[in-house]
């Protein structure tokens, strides 16, 4: 069912639209054209009442990150499809590049009043992720995640079952563990992400450092419209920020948000009081 995620038979719905990150650093990647990016969704159980959902201990939060390949273009990220592929190369040439599958991550809070935080196996797990088109006001992407935790028994198996491949003998004995290979847990969920922002770092003795975040928004990644724009740490509204704000390494973090319909609000809001002044 759409916009229900599907963990090991368990449904949970969407706290709220999940968020997509793009990333741009100061030095590009070396993969020439990979553009990192994450996601993050917050989930509850179906059978939840409004009022209760705010319950830290009760959400299941799903995060998912990776690179898409040679994006020139954020439109690009539409129609785009993640897996595990591997590099053809036909006569010397290479005609289809290697693709890494996302990464997932399951946590959530302990019980109430234990406190700490639950990692469900954060590495390890078997990903395809699929993007949609573009549709609302044009920055909500379908998006359709399938992943697979191989249990420890169906991890064995497929070991034993590629070396006994690799010498030519497997046999009718061995059919028993080719039906454990479909053993552990399976998560599923189709629906909607919002591409919210770009985390651009910038040179940190920049004198307008959000300026330098756009002007790189727009050449690798042709964005045209920004919403609110700020120095991670800074001021939403005026921009204003403080020297030790958004350090990070040897650079300045940016935040470049995309523009919504409350920044649409607030600008108009902005334009009748400079008017009325």
């Amino acid at each position: 069912m759409e916009n229900l995620l599907d963990f090991c038979g368990q449904k949970w719905k969407p706290m709220r639209q999940g968020e997509l990150t793009l990333f741009l650093p100061k030095h590009p990647p070396t993969r020439e054209g990979d553009t990192y990016f994450h996601a993050s969704m917050q989930f509850v159980p179906p059978w939840l009442d409004e009022e209760d959902s705010e319950s830290a201990f009760r959400m299941l939060y799903v995060d998912f990150h990776g690179e898409l390949p040679d994006l020139r273009d954020w439109r690009a990220m539409a129609e785009v499809t993640l897996e595990a592929r591997d590099e053809v190369v036909v006569l010397g040439e290479k005609v289809m590049a290697e693709m890494r599958p996302p990464e997932i991550q399951l946590w959530s809070h302990g019980m109430r009043g234990a406190g700490g935080i639950h990692e469900h196996t954060c590495a390890g797990w078997d990903t395809r992720l699929s993007f949609g088109a573009w549709e609302g006001d044009g920055y909500e992407l379908p998006v359709e995640l399938e992943a697979f935790y191989p249990s420890e028994r169906a991890r064995k198996a497929g070991i034993d079952l590629a070396v006994k491949e690799f010498f030519g003998e497997v046999g009718p004995e061995d059919w028993a563990k080719a039906e454990l290979l479909n053993e552990g847990w399976r998560l599923s969920y189709r629906g909607r992400v919002r591409f919210d922002d770009v985390s651009c770092t910038v040179p940190i003795n920049t004198a307008d450092p959000v300026q330098w975040a756009r002007n790189m928004a727009r050449r690798d990644l042709a964005m045209t419209e920004f919403g609110f724009c700020r120095v991670n740490g800074g001021e939403w509204f005026t921009g204003a920020f403080k020297p030790e704000d958004g350090i990070c390494g040897d650079g300045r973090l940016v935040l470049v948000h995309t523009p919504t319909e409350f920044f649409y609000r607030w600008q108009e809001e902005q334009r009748k009081k400079r008017k009325a002044s």
